[in-house]
This record gives C-alpha cells, sequence and structure tokens, in this order.
C-alpha cells in the first residue's frame, strides 16, 4: 500500500473554507456544523504511519555532532573493561595485505599519463639509436605514443582496481572493531541516561539528554560512521582500523 502520510495527517479541504456555522443537532441528536470527525484510519494504515514514525525517531541524530574525540573516549573505556577491538591475528592479516597493496600503488603511480609520455619519449630514442647503430628495429615493434597510453591505461585501471579489492579483503577486521565501538557505546549510553534521568528528577526538571550523551548514542546507533570509507574503495589496509587503535 502507498500511504501518503502527509496526506493523513494533513487532511486537505475541498472548496473554501465555510464561515464557522452554529451547531445543530440531527436526527440522531448529534450536533452538526463544519466539524468533521477525525479521518478513520485501517489497521495497515496505523502500521505504514506507525513504520514513518519510527524512522523519524530513527532519525534523531542527524544533527548530533561527534568526533573522533567521543570515539576515543569510548575505545578507553572498553580497554579499561578489558575489550580489544583487533585481534592480534586481524594485525598480521591487515600488515600482509598492506605489503599487496603498496605493491600495487607503485604500479598506479608508474602507469599515470606521463608515465606513458615518457616512456613513449625513452622508446623513440632507442629506436634511432639502434637505427643509427645501422640496426634496424621491425616495424611491428615500433609503438606509436597513442600505443603506450592505451597500454598504460590498461595497466593503470588494473592496478587500481587491485587496490580496491585487497581493502575490501581486510574491510570486514574494521567492520568487525566498528561493530563492538557500536556495542561498549550503547552500553555506555544506557548507564549515562540512567544516571542523567535521575539527576533529572531528582531536581524536578524534565530530562533532556546532555549533548555527550547524544553523541555516544549516535556512535552506538551509527557504528559504521566510525569507518574511514565505503567498503569497494581503494584505502591502506593498515590505517582501515586507525579508528579503532587510537591512543
Amino acid at each position: 500500500m502507498n500511504l501518503n502520510p502527509f496526506k493523513i495527517l494533513n487532511a486537505k479541504r475541498s472548496g473554501p473554507i465555510a464561515s464557522p456555522q452554529p451547531f445543530q443537532p440531527n436526527s440522531s441528536g448529534q450536533s452538526e456544523g463544519t466539524y468533521q470527525s477525525p479521518i478513520s484510519m485501517t489497521h495497515a494504515e496505523n502500521a505504514e504511519l506507525g513504520n514513518l514514525k519510527t524512522h523519524i525517531r530513527d532519525d534523531r541524530f542527524d544533527r548530533v555532532s561527534t568526533n573522533q574525540n567521543v570515539v576515543n573516549m569510548i575505545i578507553k573505556r572498553a580497554r579499561e573493561d578489558g575489550v580489544t577491538f583487533v585481534s592480534s591475528s586481524d594485525l598480521e592479516k591487515l600488515a600482509a595485505l598492506q605489503i599487496r597493496y603498496d605493491r600495487a600503488r607503485a604500479s598506479v603511480m608508474a602507469h599515470t599519463y606521463n608515465a606513458a609520455r615518457e616512456a613513449y619519449r625513452v622508446h623513440i630514442r632507442e629506436v634511432k639509436n639502434r637505427l643509427m647503430a645501422g640496426v634496424a628495429t621491425p616495424e611491428d615493434e615500433i609503438w606509436s605514443e597513442a600505443d603506450f597510453h592505451e597500454d598504460f591505461e590498461i595497466r593503470l585501471h588494473a592496478a587500481k582496481q587491485e587496490c580496491r579489492d585487497i581493502t575490501s579483503e581486510g574491510f570486514p577486521i574494521a567492520v568487525a572493531a566498528a561493530k563492538k565501538i557500536g556495542e561498549v557505546a550503547a552500553k555506555w549510553a544506557k548507564e549515562m541516561e540512567a544516571e542523567e534521568r535521575k539527576k533529572a528528577e531528582e531536581f524536578g526538571f524534565h530530562f533532556v539528554p546532555s549533548a555527550i550523551l547524544l553523541s555516544i548514542q549516535k556512535v552506538a546507533d551509527r557504528p559504521q560512521k566510525c569507518l574511514p570509507i565505503a567498503n569497494g574503495s581503494a584505502y591502506p589496509p593498515k590505517h582501515l582500523i586507525d579508528f579503532a587503535t587510537n591512543k
């Protein structure tokens, strides 16, 4: 069912707004006038509207500010409780991936546009030098500058894809670390909220969460925001978990 909640919440009147009329009892004894009873909604419409309200509540952190300092405080608290975000074996895997990544990255830098142009110039010099020495270069071995650019572009794209693939191999480690941070943040936020609510009640105030509590709740609600990149991007594997290993 395609439900427009704004149509439900803000029912439109048809025609101009009538002037207020005095209520007159109808045949059933009920008053008649310009007043209309609330719009009745089916169970499915109520359920979908409830889903909309839930979605609206899920957006409550959109304007909440958070930063790496907040994450660092969560990590510090977790370490005090003996929580480890990245195992030694995962660190070893990331180190191995970094070696492959550096090799692929070097290939990227070696196959740029300028590198292709320089390779063509070297090639032509070698052809001329051999010719001056009386050695002719077979025609099918002489490349044009366009040939070099085409070849280098293919190698460049392959190297970039390899960087992305290597990063993707290490990405689950970063995701797992972020998830653990979210779990620690959720536990801490629950404790902090209970303390703030108790304090508000003691002073007779309506409870309003502090900026610190909201920031921690945001990390708990959206731990993926800790990740430095989205999956599928190229990024040095050793830095994927920097957010979880900062001192």
